[in-house]
């Protein structure tokens, strides 16, 4: 029961630390807008960017939208992703670069294997794209309108080369590069090996790619700045908003479920995340050329669009054919889906609402208020944008403390040796083998320890890859204990325990008590309690007052702020 509880608390300090990135970000996406549409500075670079004024209808927005989400979201996300999750990941786990996934090659593939590995996935990507999405724009458009989604159009006019470059951009540059770059490192390198450390595989993959969706709808396929009244409009009333097609948008939700499985699912298998970026990069960057290419070729909508997808399909095949091992990751991505297992739906639902309420929905609600304010299209009581300002920040700091000071250390195996390196008691899980052998390997070690060291001093610690083993000797009796780390708190306990054992059983002959045959129970017990010892948060009582009077005076402070 104790160990299913701390995983359930791992797993949910884990969703609040991904969040709370989220968070940190968006909350000064927020105040960076708000500065930026105060001031003005939106509108000059919108008017006539590319010689066109319909550069923002290819984001259904103004070209600000483009502007923010590329350099600042991203941006953000990129630098939070390397700084946070590295120093959190390296400090607390002892991560390192190739841990996440910064390499170029691994111990089972290449350099090269990997590229071609992330085309092939990129090819298969586009041709999802158009399975899914080719039959939902002829529902929506009819016979001929359908084949829009082959060619750049603005109605039923094929773009013009200057209306081109906008999607030049952003297909290429900043769907191409800047987006795998950025939001893909985040979700890939840090809150996907983040997952995968807490959850089963499948499980991991899974939340991997709600999150990354998530992240695309709010910023990619909702348009405009009311995202949050968007998104319930969406899924609650969606007749209400103008123009809205519910087969394009759960049409893209199809999509983009499924390619980004494919892509935390081959991520997860080849460890590097060159794969992942390539896939992404194939997938933006061709689809953008397939599109730009027929629009160039083609004076209106034609059927003889359908040619060079057909042509990528019939690549794909001959590919399959000659090389079926780079289309492997596919199969198992789907495969790890049959095996699905470790967490209810139910607490799948709650992980994946937690996220969504802390990551979008309570700095969205912030976000819109405040532009809408601002641009006097809401009238709203003086008191109520800095009152969610306050909470905002509350939980911001709420979230830091509660993720900086979760320092998980329990332990695994204990065993307990007399004097004359005899097993008195022991609980083994991780050391699989027998407890004879165990004791004596280690009195050995601490025999040869004092030989070099003039029995001055004793092992104290041990290495043995992520754990810890921590050696007490008291009164002629070994201790050994195999934990996460040597945490100086769970250290104090283990001590505490010992002494606590000792005083009580000080005139007992250990070796005598283990000679007669019948062992010493009270020495089960007291390895039964050590083996239950754990530290789940390490704050000490000087910061906790200093967390009590930041939770109160912090908010309280932006409140009054904002209402004088």
């Amino acid at each position: 029961m104790i160990e299913n509880l701390n995983n359930t608390l791992d797993r949910l300090i884990l969703i609040v630390e991904i969040s709370f990135i989220f968070l940190v970000s968006f909350t000064i996406i927020a105040l960076v807008d708000a500065a930026f549409e105060g001031l003005n500075l939106y509108r000059p670079i919108a008017d006539g960017y590319l010689g066109s004024p319909n550069v923002g209808d290819l984001r259904g927005g103004n070209f600000e939208e483009i502007v923010r989400i590329t350099f600042v979201l991203n941006g953000l996300l990129f630098i939070s992703s390397l700084v946070f999750g590295l120093w959190i990941r390296r400090t607390r786990d002892g991560w390192t670069w190739s841990d996440f996934g910064y390499t170029f090659h691994t111990k089972d593939q290449s350099f090269m294997s990997l590229v071609r590995k992330g085309i092939a996935l990129g090819f298969i990507s586009i041709l999802i794209f158009y399975v899914i999405m080719t039959p939902l724009f002829y529902l929506e458009f009819g016979s001929n309108g359908f084949l829009s989604i082959f060619a750049y159009t603005v109605g039923d006019r094929l773009f013009t080369p200057k209306e081109l470059n906008a999607s030049y951009y952003f297909g290429i540059i900043e769907m191409g590069f800047i987006w795998p770059l950025s939001a893909g490192f985040f979700f890939f390198s840090y809150a996907h090996t983040s997952l995968k450390s807490r959850f089963p595989v499948g499980i991991a993959n899974i939340l991997a790619t709600i999150f990354y969706v998530f992240y695309l709808i709010f910023f990619f396929l909702i348009q405009g700045r009311e995202k949050v009244t968007t998104l319930f409009k969406i899924i609650f009333d969606w007749k209400s908003i103008p123009n809205f097609s519910p087969f394009l948008f759960w049409g893209q939700v199809a999509v983009f479920l499924i390619i980004l499985y494919i892509n935390f699912s081959s991520f997860e298998q080849t460890g590097s995340i060159v794969l992942p970026f390539i896939m992404n990069f194939v997938f933006n960057v061709g689809l953008t050329l397939l599109r730009a290419g027929n629009t160039l070729a083609f004076s209106e909508l034609s059927p003889l669009m359908v040619i060079p997808v057909s042509l990528l399909a019939l690549s794909v095949l001959v590919w399959l054919l000659f090389v079926p091992h780079d289309y492997s990751t596919i199969k198992k991505a789907f495969s790890q889906l049959k095996e699905v297992h470790g967490v209810s739906v139910k607490n799948l639902v709650l992980l994946v609402s937690l996220f969504l309420l802390l990551s979008f929905i309570l700095p969205g609600v912030i976000y819109e208020l405040l532009y809408l304010n601002n641009a006097n299209n809401l009238s709203v009581p003086q008191w109520l944008i800095p009152l969610l300002f306050s909470i905002d920040f509350a939980i911001l700091l709420l979230s830091v403390f509660l993720v900086l000071s979760y320092e998980p250390a329990m332990v695994h195996d204990v065993l307990l040796i007399t004097k004359e390196g005899l097993p008195l008691a022991s609980h083994l899980v991780t050391f699989d083998t027998d407890e004879y052998l165990l004791s004596g390997f280690f009195t050995a070690l601490s025999s040869v320890d004092k030989e070099l060291t003039g029995g001055d001093e004793v092992v104290s610690t041990i290495k043995r890859g992520n754990n810890d083993i921590l050696v007490e000797e008291n009164n002629g009796l070994r201790l050994i204990v195999l934990a996460d780390r040597d945490h100086p708190s769970l250290r104090q306990q283990i001590q505490q325990s010992f002494q606590q054992f000792l005083k009580m059983h000080n005139d007992i002959d250990f070796s005598s008590a283990l000679a007669s045959g019948n062992g010493f129970p009270p020495a089960k017990e007291f390895v039964d309690k050590v083996n239950g010892l754990q530290v789940r948060f390490d704050i000490p009582q000087p910061i906790r007052w200093s967390i009590t009077i930041s939770m109160v005076i912090g908010p309280l402070m932006v409140l009054l702020n904002g209402l004088i």
